[in-house]
């Protein structure tokens, strides 16, 4: 959208040009999921405004099965104006209707090809940070229509296209948080009943707070480096009462090293 205003204000071109266009091409794989090859087989003749539907025909399309892929709300606007500029230039009904090469000079192709795709999204992808894929965009939106109230997993595999529900679920990804918005939907529902007294008799233990323990005094051992035991009776006496009660002095007693 700020390439679309640089280009619209200074009438330079900027980095991704025409800016309106790539947009459109930009808009319509995030909205409708579309494979790549197909949105390059989309002509004139299967853009229907008035109905708001784009028809994929089977020898555009992997599965080899057409299908009408809605025009969201968002979208029209975009592919409307690419119409209206084809038809300005008075395309055929079977022409290629994404087609950057007849809406600007800067190319000299006959029909766009997938390594023209490709480049804008490397450019994009350089401008942003972050790398995208028109085929990211199948992926994004089988997710997000999974996090809907309805969930509606045959919604999902008719707007991929897919074959199989199987192919569908390996194309949606869930996160911590849906999984976690899940079982506290499914929580509140359980009769309160049934939910089990969680005992924290063993948390509260746990955070109680010890006393630290006081130092031991020493007993007076004779000199340094004497391998016999302490020196005086009152010692003896000390050293009896500490091991019948379980404490044992660090200081090593009438050991040879």
């Amino acid at each position: 959208m700020r390439l679309q205003e640089i280009e619209r204000v200074s009438g330079e071109r900027s980095s991704i040009t025409p800016a309106w266009f790539w947009l459109s091409v930009y808009e319509t794989f995030h909205y409708t999921g579309i494979r790549l090859n197909s949105l390059l087989s989309i002509q004139r003749r299967d853009i229907c405004l008035r109905r708001r539907t784009i028809n994929i025909r089977s020898e555009g399309d992997k599965t080899h099965k057409e299908f009408l892929l809605p025009i969201p709300g968002p979208l029209y606007e975009h592919i409307d104006r690419v119409v209206a500029w084809a038809d300005s230039l008075h395309f055929k009904a079977t022409d290629q209707l994404f087609n950057v090469n007849r809406f600007s000079s800067h190319y000299r192709r006959e029909t766009m090809d997938i390594n023209q795709i490709e480049a804008m999204y490397r450019k994009l992808t350089a401008i942003v940070g972050t790398r995208m894929t028109p085929h990211r965009f199948r992926h994004t939106l089988a997710s997000d229509l999974m996090r809907q109230a309805d969930r509606n997993i045959h919604v999902a595999k008719a707007l991929l296209n897919h074959s199989s529900i199987a192919t569908t679920m390996e194309y949606i990804e869930t996160d911590p948080h849906q999984m976690r918005h899940v079982l506290e939907e499914r929580a509140d529902k359980v009769p309160r009943s049934l939910i089990a007294r969680v005992d924290y008799s063993a948390r509260q233990h746990q955070e109680q707070r010890l006393d630290p323990p006081k130092p031991l005094p020493s007993l007076p051992f004779q000199q340094p480096g004497s391998i016999s035991g302490p020196s005086t009776p009152e010692a003896f006496d000390q050293l009896a009462e500490w091991i019948s009660n379980g404490v044992r002095p660090l200081t090593a007693v009438g050991r040879r090293g």
